[in-house]
């Protein structure tokens, strides 16, 4: 176990920072009505899955930031540690 683990926490922090930033980007603009009055089924099949799109790309965001968040918190916890590890060998 004589192997050292380095994070290089600022360079997860730009990268979990490039994610939020490409996520909040990720704004597909898709038809909400294809044909307005039209009641053809192609055409309602379309809007239903344009819906369907949607929501798809809203839960992708909100699961995106969940983990985003995950991490910041984990990297958080792993600084935290190291610091205090580091003083505990510094005292020895």
């Amino acid at each position: 176990m004589g192997e050292e683990l380095k994070i290089r926490y600022s360079a997860v922090e730009q990268a979990v920072t490039n994610i939020d930033n490409a996520a909040g980007s990720l704004d597909t603009e898709l038809p909400t009505d294809a044909a307005g009055g039209n009641q053809l089924d192609v055409v309602e099949r379309i809007n239903e899955l344009s819906h369907q799109l949607r929501e798809i790309r809203d839960l992708y965001k909100e699961i995106l930031a969940k983990n985003n968040q995950s991490v910041k918190k984990s990297l958080t916890s792993m600084e935290e540690a190291d610091h205090q590890l580091s003083s505990s060998i510094k005292l020895r």
